[in-house]
């Protein structure tokens, strides 16, 4: 194998090619030739180099003598004295034997040669040396370390050292792993994001250490051997300065003071370690970062502190104190950081502790709106300014000495700097010196910190915090009264006046000494709640009777709080308590029929509600015959006292969905039919005004109340009920507040879903039925997304749940009735046809276009209607295309194929079914589809007349097997217990409307087992809808019933997943 042939590997193209015009011009000379090397001319244009080439044969070294070579790069002048020995015949054969690796592996630890295997070149005859320059150098300053490259003469000595640059050679290319290492470390520091600057050449070669690299690359720098220290770079290298390190055990300082026969001291100072002991002044120079210099070695010492004491006695060599100076001198001394282990007179010595400082932030006015804020710390009885340089406080008369706890310090300033940041926004300034933010943040701000332990001046004044707090609650004419003191420090505040602070929105007190009280954010939280629900009046703090219940769970969720409670207070608590344990009720006389056990019971909680004039809200699971409860109720309330003759009792209003309205008079007729009913609806409703009184039961719409509110206003009902509530979930709709100006003795509200979109609509209802109970709607909402954010949020209104536990009776289906069949739900997913598929994802892909530079323009919350509206379209397309484009009627729909195809199915073996649907039109698309195979069906709607005969007629006609339905028209109140099947076409953002639509079979009175399916179309928005709805499960039963609202919460996430 030639020599070229074996180290060819080794060169890159540009070096080949170099070598080669060289040896084809004739510019390689061989100068010498032996049996193992061979030392060889190279002509370059400008010069000649001398090669050098050994171990000829097998492991080859060479040398060449030009800049890229000492740079510890291959070059073509190598390249073309290998191509001449080629042809001078010299040969290479490859290391053999383990003997020969080992041997090689020595010769490459070698400083000198960079080994190439096989065929390895090695660079002999440069080393790198580091060097201190005591002029780039003071005892104060971080440690400089200059770098060199030398190289071996012929003669054997060292030349001239050359600069050598950290960024010179790749590391790899580093023949010596220690100076990988050391390289490594300094590049590594001072380069930036690994890129050096190239403006700054000097900074390569004198590379500035900070302290926490410095202790790492010394030990390791002397361990090379080639670590030298001169005064300059005037002077050659010693090796008599060749610096060794002997850190590893540091030399402790220690301070001495020795008095003379006139009581005179002298302080003095030295380095030792065992017996060993070096003055201050022998060294050539002591680091601030705790090396030592000395003529031949590096040291270290200890403690880092000490070095103010080291450098002053190096200048001064001593310390001379007169006698009559030695108190002053002993105050300012103990000032000062004494080494532990020093030898002194004992009138000099303080006793030293350590103790936690204690900050504190001292708050004066600023200018436009801003407090300006300074930190000091105390450290037992001695205050001092952070930004002061001063090590240890000292106090004279204990004659003891605070060290600072600079690390503490510096905590409570990264603390304080992050409060102001969280609570205040923005802040200027820094801790050390002076901080400035807005007065209104400094509530938060000052409960965060005294919470930590910081203590709060304002003014020169301390700033105190809420302490103890005893309340009791009295019992008036038709409210309670709470009243009570908090304290602060040595003086208290009245609860009254501090109620009306916190609803006032402030969360300090003015004291009677003058001092401020705060009230931590804890507390503002929890009484703010008695604040808002309460009546402040007079000086006073009210609560209605109604509000019993939550004013106890209020006081029980204060665990600190001491409250006294009076005889009557107690007595009305233990009755309300006693409401679940209520007896049941039989049926009253007037009532035809047979209630069910829990309907009994239903009926004695009614009682329980007229007995304490509380308005409630009947909840029960849809079917469980929420209407036959209160018209026993009813009957009873308006059947004739014989013995109270001349009492006259007013009519009862009860207000429903127009589509229940032929329900109630149906049921009324059937159940109480003593009851007097009107139909209070239609146009000729108002010649019928002034006579309501000569009715039991007057019943009307919400669009007929809404519209004579006006006249109905002025009539007293003995009771209002709603039904079907949830019609007045907006506390804004003008239902709901024509609904609160109806003037009643007794309110009840009627519903499955009292909480139909989110927990919010609970206050709406409360306020119908129990007015002021919530507060304010404000506080009430403020409460809802904190609760919905989490669940550790939601147990946090425990008290709520447990205050209106009396006023909310639900019992589910699964709960009472044994004996109603069982129900089971499935999805029903299919494919849609590649042409519908197509104009799917044509509009999904233009929705998502559009929408993405709406939002980015708008914001979310401002593009709502037009992410509606294109979700909307996209349900349609995956319903029928031809909900978008009319002209595709004839279109395929998969969901149409699969619902035609099972009812069929259901009704061939003598089912029934029902059909809901949110799109009427897409309803019309099934009639012809039905009509097709012979199926005979009902329809309802919103528009549709006369429902109760389409519902007699689905409910008793045996060849009427299908039922299609408006999901908003017929999706409560509707008893069709015919059906045992159910189909959901389309999902809503709402389960409980499905779930209500469901019910409409799956009720009292059904024998059968009732199958419930909902038709998806696969990867549409409707497949991404279930999943928003697992997804957002906000608030499951913090007070009455799920939270599932999908859309009213959309975020960008969830948009993103749904146009997916």
């Amino acid at each position: 194998m030639t020599l070229s042939e074996g180290l060819k590997s080794h060169f890159n193209s540009k070096q080949i090619r170099g070598g080669q015009v060289h040896f084809d011009a004739g510019r390689v000379a061989l100068l010498h030739q032996s049996t193992d090397s061979a030392s060889l001319e190279v002509r370059d244009r400008r010069k000649a180099y001398f090669v050098e080439l050994s171990n000829l044969g097998e492991s080859v070294r060479a040398h060449c003598e030009c800049g890229t070579f000492r740079r510890g790069q291959l070059c073509g002048h190598l390249w073309a004295a290998i191509l001449t020995l080629d042809d001078a015949g010299v040969a290479f054969s490859p290391p053999m034997g383990v003997w020969r690796q080992q041997l090689e592996k020595m010769i490459e630890s070698a400083p000198n040669y960079r080994s190439l295997e096989p065929g390895a070149l090695n660079t002999s005859g440069t080393e790198l040396v580091y060097v201190l320059h005591t002029e780039d150098l003071t005892e104060s300053d971080n440690v400089k370390i200059r770098l060199y490259e030398r190289t071996r003469r012929k003669t054997g000595e060292w030349g001239k050292p050359r600069k050598y640059y950290v960024d010179t050679t790749p590391l790899v290319q580093i023949p010596d792993s220690q100076d990988r290492e050391i390289l490594a470390l300094l590049g590594a520091r001072q380069s930036d994001g690994g890129q050096w600057n190239r403006y700054n050449e000097e900074a390569k070669h004198a590379i500035a250490m900070e302290s926490g690299i410095w202790d790492i690359a010394i030990p390791k720098i002397a361990a090379t051997g080639r670590f030298f220290w001169r005064q300059s770079g005037r002077e050659p290298l010693d090796s008599k300065r060749c610096l060794s390190w002997d850190g590893d055990e540091p030399y402790d300082f220690k301070l001495k003071s020795t008095e003379d026969d006139d009581g005179n001291l002298t302080l003095h100072g030295t380095l030792e370690r065992r017996e060993e002991s070096i003055a201050l002044d022998e060294p050539v120079l002591i680091f601030a970062t705790s090396e030592v210099l000395l003529h031949d070695r590096m040291i270290r010492f200890s403690p880092p502190e000490s070095f103010v004491w080291i450098r002053t006695l190096r200048h001064a060599g001593t310390i001379s104190v007169p006698k009559d100076d030695r108190q002053d001198f002993s105050q300012l001394f103990a000032s000062t950081p004494i080494p532990a282990n020093s030898e002194l007179a004992d009138d000099i010595q303080f006793e030293t502790i350590t103790v936690s400082p204690v900050p504190l932030l001292r708050v004066k006015d600023g200018q436009r709106g801003a407090y300006v804020a300074s930190v000091r710390f105390f450290y037992g009885p001695l205050e001092i300014e952070a930004g002061k340089h001063l090590e240890n406080l000292v106090d004279g008369e204990s004659r003891r000495v605070y060290r600072r706890d600079r690390l503490a310090e510096e905590r409570c300033g990264e603390t304080l700097e992050l409060a102001i940041d969280e609570f205040c926004g923005s802040f200027y300034g820094s801790y050390r010196e002076e901080v400035t933010f807005p007065v209104s943040t400094l509530p938060e701000l000052a409960n965060h910190l005294m919470e930590l332990g910081w203590r709060v001046d304002v003014r020169g004044k301390k700033l105190h915090r809420a302490g103890k707090i005893h309340l009791k609650v009295a019992s008036k004419v038709d409210w309670f009264e709470l009243g009570g003191e908090v304290s602060f420090g040595d003086t208290s505040v009245g609860y009254p006046e501090l109620l009306k602070a916190i609803r006032a929105g402030r969360a300090v007190v003015q004291l009677a000494d003058g001092t401020t009280g705060l009230l931590p954010t804890e507390f503002l939280e929890q009484h703010r709640r008695f604040g808002e629900l309460a009546d402040l009046t007079d000086g006073t703090v009210r609560f209605q009777l109604s509000q019993a219940m939550i004013l106890d769970s209020l006081l029980a969720t204060q665990d600190s709080l001491r409250f006294d409670t009076d005889a009557r207070f107690d007595e009305t608590l233990k009755k309300v308590r006693e409401f679940s344990g209520i007896h049941p009720r039989d049926e009253p006389t007037g009532f035809v029929g047979t209630l069910r056990e829990y309907q009994k019971e239903g009926l004695g909680w009614l009682d329980f509600l007229k007995e304490f004039r509380f308005g409630g809200c009947l909840a029960d699971d849809m079917g469980l015959g929420k209407t036959v409860q209160v018209l026993a109720m009813l009957v009873k309330h308006h059947r004739p006292d014989p013995k109270c003759e001349s009492s006259k009792i007013g009519p009862s209003l009860v207000v429903a969905p127009k589509s229940l309205i032929f329900n109630w008079i149906e049921e009324a007729a059937r159940f109480t039919p003593e009851l007097k009913v009107l139909d209070y609806t239609g146009t000729q409703r108002r010649s019928l005004m002034d006579k309501l009184s000569e009715f039991d039961i007057v019943i009307t719409t919400y669009g007929t109340l809404r519209r004579d509110i006006v006249e109905l206003k002025d009539v007293t009902f003995d009771f209002a009920i709603l039904d079907e509530a949830q019609a007045i979930k907006n506390h804004q709709s003008q239902t709901a507040k024509a609904c609160r100006l109806i003037t009643a003795k007794n309110r009840l509200a009627m519903t499955g879903t009292p909480v139909e979109n989110h927990l919010g609509d609970l206050w709406s209802l409360f306020e119908f039925l129990n007015p002021g109970i919530l507060g304010s709607n404000g506080f009430f909402q403020s409460l809802v997304p904190r609760a919905e954010a989490s669940e550790e949020e939601s147990s946090s209104l425990d008290w709520l749940s447990k205050g209106l536990r009396p006023y909310i009776l639900r019992r589910t289906k699964s709960q009472v009735l044994d004996d109603l069949p069982e129900k089971l739900e499935q999805t029903l997913y299919c494919d849609m046809e590649p042409t519908q598929h197509k104009m799917y994802n044509e509009l999904r892909d233009f929705f998502r276009s559009s929408l993405n530079a709406k939002i980015e323009s708008d914001g979310l919350n401002r593009s709502k209607i037009h992410v509606l509206e294109a979700l909307l379209r996209l349900r349609q397309v995956a319903c029928h295309p031809a909900l978008v484009d009319p002209k595709k009627k004839r279109a395929s729909s998969a969901k149409l194929d699969l619902l035609v195809e099972q009812v069929r199915e259901v009704t061939e073996e003598g089912h029934k079914a029902l059909v809901f649907s949110q799109f009427t039109s897409f309803l019309d698309l099934v009639k012809p589809q039905l009509d097709k195979h012979g199926i005979v069906y009902e329809y309802l709607d919103g528009k549709t007349r006369k429902r109760a005969e389409r519902v007699k007629r689905f409910q008793e006609d045996k060849d009427c097997s299908a039922f299609l339905i408006s999901l908003k028209a017929g999706g409560h109140g509707l008893n069709l217990t015919a059906a045992d099947y159910v189909f959901i076409l389309d999902p809503w953002w709402n389960p409980a409307v499905e779930a209500q639509a469901i019910d409409r079979a799956h009720r009292i009175g059904q024998t059968k087992r009732v199958f419930a399916y909902r038709i998806i179309c696969r990867n549409t928005v409707e497949d991404k809808i279930l999943e928003l709805q697992q997804r957002k499960k906000d608030l499951a039963d913090a007070i009455i019933t799920e939270n599932n609202s999908v859309i009213r919460n959309l975020s960008n996430e969830d948009l993103a997943i749904l146009l997916s």
